[in-house]
């Protein structure tokens, strides 16, 4: 049992913190407590939040007794630091100090000579080869590096469909979408009608080229892609003010698909941020 009324010394008073693994993102009304640990996701209102970080206790005890039964919470010392990861925020630096390489994620049409994309982009760093295909074609030397999927948009709308029911939170997803789009983030899409875009079912083409030859420079492409790759949630309206923005799917081809506007709010949400209701 926590102890609140110990208040000897400053050094020695004890008070109630998140754990190192926790994460609050605040909203307008509410926040999400982030578990990055155990991969849990809560709601609580924004006068909790601030009455735990005043040590106002007792005017929230069943909070506290809820959030020990989460394991959230910890004692410590009012002086204590509390160890924190930056979960990506800055870029990540291997062992010389460079920033480590990009990964890319490649979309790619049946028709495109899989081979001949596989020979451009030889070296880079791919971590995920998408072929929208029934089968890999035969010449293939490493097929366990690609997926084969049906191409099937409207599974987009069922992923990007917010209503509160919300899957493990992964702590890679979390952080990746603090920078990026959780869909369009470093991927490069090649439909089979030569148009290279920042996803397959994208109505937005950022350049033609030849499905043959495949005649496109890839760092031009990296250039051109770069903008769609990083509307974070904090770019899109609605979603920005919310504290939901970093562990929901965001699609940006639908809002833009109804709007015409790729930072238009995702039509498929359901929850309200300025009143902290869901419909």
């Amino acid at each position: 049992m926590i102890d609140t009324q110990n208040s000897d010394t400053s050094s020695s008073k004890k008070v109630i913190r998140f754990h190192q693994f926790i994460h609050v993102e605040k909203g307008k009304v509410n926040s999400a407590v982030i578990d990055l640990l155990k991969g849990n996701v809560y709601h609580v209102e924004n006068h909790i939040i601030k009455k735990l970080e005043e040590h106002r206790y007792d005017e929230i005890t069943q909070f506290l007794n809820d959030a020990r039964d989460e394991n959230l919470l910890i004692e410590v010392n009012e002086n204590t630091w509390i160890p924190r990861d930056d979960f990506g925020i800055e870029p990540l630096l291997d062992l010389s100090g460079n920033e480590e390489p990009l990964y890319l994620e490649l979309h790619v049409d049946e028709k495109i000579n899989l081979s001949l994309l596989l020979e451009k982009f030889k070296k880079r760093n791919i971590a995920k080869i998408i072929y929208y295909s029934t089968q890999i074609p035969p010449e293939i030397t490493q097929p366990e590096r690609i997926v084969l999927k049906e191409k099937n948009h409207s599974t987009c709308y069922t992923i990007t469909t917010v209503v509160g029911n919300f899957s493990r939170i992964d702590q890679s997803f979390y952080s990746f979408n603090l920078k990026h789009n959780s869909c369009w983030g470093q991927k490069i899409a090649f439909s089979s009608e030569g148009k290279i875009k920042p996803c397959i079912y994208s109505h937005i083409s950022i350049m033609d080229f030849n499905p043959d030859v495949l005649d496109f420079d890839i760092d031009t492409v990296i250039s051109l892609l770069q903008k769609y790759w990083d509307i974070s949630k904090n770019k899109v309206e609605k979603c920005k003010d919310c504290e939901f923005r970093y562990i929901c799917f965001d699609c940006r081809e639908i809002p833009f698909e109804q709007y015409r506007n790729i930072f238009a709010p995702n039509p498929l949400c359901k929850y309200d941020p300025d009143k902290g209701s869901w419909e």
